[in-house]
């Protein structure tokens, strides 16, 4: 049955709070993703502690917990390396809270297995890791892929309970700026989340690493285009904020730091006079000095957009 614009705005409605700052909201899906070995898996946990251990603020976010309880599908992960992992946390700790993480090992009916998980119990959080583990389908598929994610978006808003599903990025798109559309397979699994957000290493310190939010509707545009620099304690297994930079920054403090942009200003700058591309300009550093020591194209064209006070066409 359709309802009028006038029928909406004479209802009655609390303020939708967020579980998790502005981000995760109180329904719907959100998405953490980036490269093979960033700690995705670890940053969910903790999240998932802080929930349980009802903490007012994850990595400098405030938390709206309700029930201090998570539901976790933890598909790579088995019950051994979780024991494991908190062991490393808890010590010889066994705080009662610990009974409201729950967790789901078993992918077999899985689906099934949440719903009945949630018909039972509230949750603050479902967290799936991965996603890739529960889509039945071509992830390069939009109809596939909204199907998917509606079966996940179809629970969440009946139980009122927000979904925040592990997802990975393109190979090497740690190398470039973040980028919303560089998670992997269709386009519709940004379009269909409410909130990505991307985890990535810095390559020269294993030990920080950058959240960056790729997608966040209804959040102002200043707070999409800072990015969190984490240090994580690879012994404690545990992220602490830093402090905060601008989105696109990031890659300047990633994959670029490799290269002295300095070398090449003067060769860049009198090859720009000749009027060559930047595509030439870069298959002549290639041909000079190698690829493995030339910036990328997009880097190059950041870098030397301006050269003597003078514009430069790109």
């Amino acid at each position: 049955m359709a309802i009028s614009a006038f029928e909406l705005l004479a209802r009655k409605t609390e303020e939708i709070s967020k579980l998790w700052g502005h981000f995760i909201g109180s329904t719907n899906v959100h998405i953490l993703t980036g490269s093979s070995d960033t700690g995705k898996s670890v940053w969910l946990r903790q999240l998932a502690l802080a929930i349980i251990f009802r903490c007012e603020h994850f990595l400098g976010f405030k938390l709206n917990v309700k029930y201090g309880k998570v539901l976790f599908i933890s598909l790579e992960d088995d019950d051994c390396d979780l024991q494991e992992y908190l062991r490393i946390r808890m010590g010889d700790a066994r705080p009662t809270s610990l009974k409201n993480l729950q967790f789901i090992f078993d992918p077999k009916n899985v689906l099934a297995t949440i719903k009945a998980e949630l018909e039972k119990d509230k949750f603050d959080l479902v967290i799936v890791d991965p996603w890739s583990d529960i889509f039945t389908g071509n992830p390069n598929l939009f109809t596939d892929v909204r199907r998917s994610l509606n079966e996940l978006r179809e629970m969440s808003i009946k139980f009122n309970c927000p979904f925040l599903i592990l997802h990975h990025s393109v190979k090497n798109s740690e190398k470039a700026e973040p980028d919303k559309n560089r998670l992997n397979g269709s386009q519709a699994i940004e379009a269909k989340a409410r909130f990505v957000i991307e985890l990535r290493n810095d390559p020269t310190n294993p030990n920080r690493k950058y959240l960056t939010i790729l997608k966040a509707n209804k959040v102002r545009y200043s707070v999409k285009e800072e990015a969190l620099v984490l240090d994580f304690d690879e012994d404690r297994l545990w992220f602490k904020l830093l402090d905060k930079i601008g989105r696109k920054d990031v890659s300047l403090h990633g994959t670029r730091r490799k290269y002295d942009f300095e070398k090449f200003r003067d060769e860049v700058a009198l090859l720009q006079k000749q009027g060559r591309s930047f595509i030439d300009i870069r298959n002549h550093l290639v041909d000079k000095h190698g690829e493995e020591n030339v910036p990328g194209l997009t880097s190059l064209k950041e870098k030397f957009r301006i050269v003597d006070g003078q514009s430069v066409n790109i």
